[in-house]
């Protein structure tokens, strides 16, 4: 692997067109788009060993669903007043 070119800029200031000229791409918005580029990438699956891939994406997958399940604190006092 051959590292990117230096940059000596503040990518927290680039805008996404900048960040976009320059490379650089966004991290996982969440813990699917995570799991799912974990999925994609053979270099890091390889890496881990089938059996510990399996059984980390396994868990991961658990817990994602029981994230996306739940209903947060947040949700309740926002929508509670409604209904």
């Amino acid at each position: 692997m051959t590292p990117p070119a230096e940059i000596t800029e503040n990518i927290y200031a680039m805008d996404a067109a900048a960040r976009k000229a320059h490379g650089i791409e966004s991290l996982p918005g969440s813990l699917e788009e995570a799991l799912r580029a974990l999925e994609a990438d053979q270099l890091i699956l390889d890496t881990l060993g089938e059996h510990v891939a399996a059984n980390y994406l396994t868990g991961k997958w658990r817990e994602w669903d029981e994230y996306r399940t739940r209903v947060s604190s947040w949700e309740r006092e926002k929508y509670i007043i409604n209904y």
